[in-house]
C-alpha cells in the first residue's frame, strides 16, 4: 500500500497561507486522513490571518514600508 502525500495544489496553499510543510505530517495512510487535516490546516489559518487583517485595520497600524518612507522623507527634507 502506497502512503499518500500532499498534492501539489493542497502544498502550493499551505505555502501560500505561510504554513511550513515541515511540521506537518509528510505521508497519510488515506486521501480522507489528507483532505481532513488540509481543511483544518487551512482553516485555522485563514482565521489567523483574518484576525491579525481585523487587529491591523482597526488599530490603524503602518506597514513597515510606509514607516520607512516617512522616515527617510523626514531625514532628508530641508529644515
Amino acid at each position: 500500500m502506497t502512503e499518500l502525500t500532499w498534492t501539489i495544489t493542497q502544498e502550493r496553499r499551505l505555502k501560500e497561507l505561510g504554513i511550513n510543510l515541515q511540521d506537518t505530517p509528510g505521508s497519510f495512510s488515506s486521501a480522507a486522513e489528507r483532505n481532513k487535516l488540509f481543511q483544518q490546516l487551512e482553516k485555522a489559518q485563514v482565521k489567523s490571518e483574518m484576525k491579525q487583517l481585523s487587529s491591523f485595520l482597526s488599530e490603524g497600524g503602518r506597514v513597515p514600508l510606509e514607516a520607512l518612507s516617512e522616515k527617510i522623507t523626514t531625514v532628508n527634507s530641508p529644515c
